[in-house]
């Protein structure tokens, strides 16, 4: 991690000797249809790029000017080796139902030593209370016999709400609770709860982390949360240790067994653990509690020069599912014949990108299996509008507004591209070369940019590494932004996820890397 020596000196009021104030104004052409969300507007109306009425009653689009943030940011982050910071920190967990796949085996047996409990929130904690006698299954025709309501694939949710939400039922003697898990029509089990004990185990921290991030991809999640925040018990499936510690809670018999390692243990152990600022956090600002400080780059919202008639947009509909870290493959370093898992990972893979689309190409949403409720519309705008925005610089230094070019214009660059908003997978949201007018500043773009290169070249031979311009990260960062065509673009299927982690030899697909020209050559 790179770690300015000024940091420390970052002042809203007193400014550097060699700082400067001033602003960029800036222009680009969306050469794709571009559709940001704005999350402040009616569900009705999210359909719609981010938009403003104006006072003829049209609609006058624009790129949020905290879109436009995160996007130059982004790029910084990687020119200037900062800090991996912005990742959101979780626990992943897998269920392995092949037994030839690796940990198959091993997953099976800890599934049979699963118990039973209800989960219920005491005083702001989570308390797990085990049921006093083991789980029993119960055939799912018996359970049809007395609920007629229960429809057999429908998701857990639906059905414990069919049946009454855990309703008695006999079981020999005793009086048990039915508790419906999961929605496969393969299943042939419902499951049989005893009451809880008087005994309940408060969740620590991490348990509780685990239990929350590792559920949440389960649709009805959400649900059984605001069930519990009601004041009732959900029922539960759970495994502990030999040492009588929880180490995975879960709405199925088939636990979702959490990785020993969370994202965060994982990145802490990869980069430097020096409490500094890094370039991007004393530019733009940091709002942990700790160590605040404010930034001092403003950017404004780019407005669309035009006006763009509803006919005129261009409408799409598909599934936008995202890239998710939890395919270790792709998300986590990878050597030898044997895949890392968040179990033994070695490192993160990077920063995620999403690859640019050459010219002329086609710009389809994926229609997944062709339900309805799991695609998006989106009225896009369509291509070929100018948008201007403006960037103000407060007490900056040469080093920091050479920073800022270099991420804009991918280090001058010309055939490398920007892309923002959604769908950017499916080549939405490509921007042109952005068109940089300098105001009240000292210097022209290639000036400032000459003072960054220098300033990263120094830090780079002082530490052992190549020249700046010649680094890994620097020429994948403008290989990704460069044009890609059909066999670099296509996504894997689910079946080609599923056989890719089985395959030791799977390896990424890798950039073609175009020299870049240095600015102190």
């Amino acid at each position: 991690v790179y770690f300015p020596d000024w940091a420390e000196q970052v002042s809203q009021d007193v400014p550097f000797s060699d700082s400067e104030d001033g602003y960029m104004d800036i222009e680009f052409e969306n050469l794709s249809p571009l559709f940001t969300r704005d999350g402040h507007r009616k569900e009705q109306e999210t359909s719609y790029s981010a938009h403003v009425i104006d006072e003829n009653g049209n609609k006058k689009y624009f790129v949020p000017a905290t879109t436009l943030k995160g996007m130059i940011r982004s790029n910084v982050e990687v020119l200037a080796f900062s800090k991996l910071s912005q990742y959101t920190d979780r626990f992943y967990g897998f269920r392995i139902f092949d037994s030839n796949q690796s940990g198959g085996e091993e997953y099976r047996e800890n599934m049979k030593n699963v118990q039973g409990g209800w989960l219920q929130k005491i005083d702001g904690k989570f308390v797990l209370f085990p049921c006093i006698k083991d789980i029993v299954s119960v055939r799912i025709n018996k359970v049809k016999e007395q609920f007629p309501q229960y429809t057999k694939g429908a998701s857990s949710w639906k059905n414990n709400k069919a049946v009454g939400m855990y309703p008695k039922v006999p079981n020999g003697d005793n009086t048990w609770r039915l508790v419906c898990s999961g929605g496969m029509m393969s299943k042939k089990h419902e499951y049989l709860f005893d009451d809880d004990t008087d005994d309940g185990l408060e969740l620590s921290a991490k348990e509780e982390k685990i239990f929350l991030t590792v559920n949440e991809p389960n649709p009805d999640f959400e649900k059984y949360l605001n069930h519990i925040k009601n004041g009732h018990k959900i029922a539960v499936f759970y495994l502990m240790n030999k040492s009588e510690e929880i180490i995975a809670i879960g709405l199925s018999k088939m636990i979702r067994y959490p990785y020993k390692k969370n994202v965060k243990s994982i990145i802490d152990k990869q980069q430097s653990k020096e409490s500094k600022r890094d370039l991007c956090e004393v530019m733009f600002g940091n709002a942990e509690e700790k160590d605040a400080i404010k930034g001092r780059i403003q950017f404004t919202h780019a407005f669309i020069q035009d006006v763009v008639k509803d006919e005129n947009l261009v409408r799409k509909s598909g599934v936008l599912g995202g890239p998710k870290a939890s395919y270790y493959p792709l998300y986590l370093k990878q050597e030898g014949n044997k895949y890392h898992s968040y179990d033994n990972s070695i490192g993160i893979s990077g920063r995620k990108k999403y690859r640019i689309h050459g010219n002329n190409m086609n710009v389809n949403l994926p229609q997944g299996n062709g339900n309805k409720k799991t695609m998006t519309t989106l009225q896009a705008i369509p291509m070929g509008q100018k948008f201007r925005f403006r960037i103000n610089l407060h007490n900056m230094r040469k080093v920091e507004i050479g920073a800022i070019l270099s991420a804009l214009t991918f280090h001058m660059n010309s055939d490398a591209y920007h892309n923002v908003g959604q769908a950017k997978g499916c080549g939405f949201g490509k921007l042109s070369n952005m068109h940089i007018t300098l105001n009240n500043l000292k210097y022209d773009i290639a000036g400032y940019i000459k003072f960054f290169e220098i300033e990263m070249n120094h830090w780079c031979v002082k530490n052992g590494l190549k020249n700046w311009i010649q680094t890994e990260q620097v020429n994948n960062l403008v290989a990704i932004a460069r044009e890609h065509h059909n066999q670099d673009l296509s996504y894997m299927d689910l079946k080609e996820f599923a056989f890719y982690k089985k395959n030791k030899n799977f390896s990424k697909l890798s950039e073609t890397i175009k020299p870049i020209k240095s600015l102190i050559e």
